[in-house]
């Protein structure tokens, strides 16, 4: 049984308040808590007794939800401290592939391939968006297909990177709340038992 608060792990260089409607949303039924560190601290946090795996052990999040390179670490921690449900919204399933297909340099501090990593959850969804200008939809498909889950969604989304329209964002929090009437306008849900 999940408790009553979400893990939102931000990506890098945005707001955190980016998708404001989406996390309201996430309000209405659960307590959302902000990932507290930065991302470029220098910390090596992928082993067991960093201080993130340290936090994440001690505050009990059973549901974690991150968004582009925030998503691609909470892929990676939840193989050394699974919640029971995760959802990651515009991953990376290799930030040295997203580099050579995009063009730009890979830095040594990201180089990290969340592809590499299978973690085991209760609840797993991958939400792409469909129009998105950094991420190409393959890379959250490759991370779906690698992570073991009782219960996968993939969740389509009408929408860019960041999910700017509102409605979309509302959407995508309502499906994952649970609190969806009917027809969806911006959101294709595939469901796999």
């Amino acid at each position: 049984m999940l408790n009553d608060r979400v893990l939102f792990w931000p990506g890098r260089g945005k707001p955190k308040n980016v998708l404001s409607d989406f996390l309201a949303g996430l309000g209405r039924t659960y307590e959302v808590y902000i990932f507290p560190f930065e991302y470029d601290s220098g910390e090596k946090p992928f082993c067991r007794d960093s201080s993130w795996c340290r936090w994440l052990q001690e505050h009990n999040f059973s549901w974690w939800c991150g968004l582009s390179l925030g998503a691609s670490f909470a892929c990676v921690m939840s193989s050394l401290c699974p919640p029971e449900r995760l959802t990651l919204i515009n991953p990376f399933s290799s930030r040295k592939i997203l580099a050579q297909e995009k063009g730009f340099t890979l830095g040594t501090q990201w180089d990290f391939s969340p592809a590499d990593f299978c973690p085991e959850v209760r609840e797993a969804e991958i939400a792409v968006s469909v129009h998105d200008e950094k991420i190409p939809v393959w890379h959250g498909l490759h991370l779906l297909n690698k992570i073991r889950a009782g219960h996968k969604r993939l969740i389509l989304v009408d929408g860019n990177h960041c999910i700017d329209d509102h409605e979309a964002q509302t959407e995508l929090a309502d499906i994952l709340t649970g609190d969806i009437d009917g027809e969806t306008k911006h959101c294709y849900v595939y469901q796999r038992q």
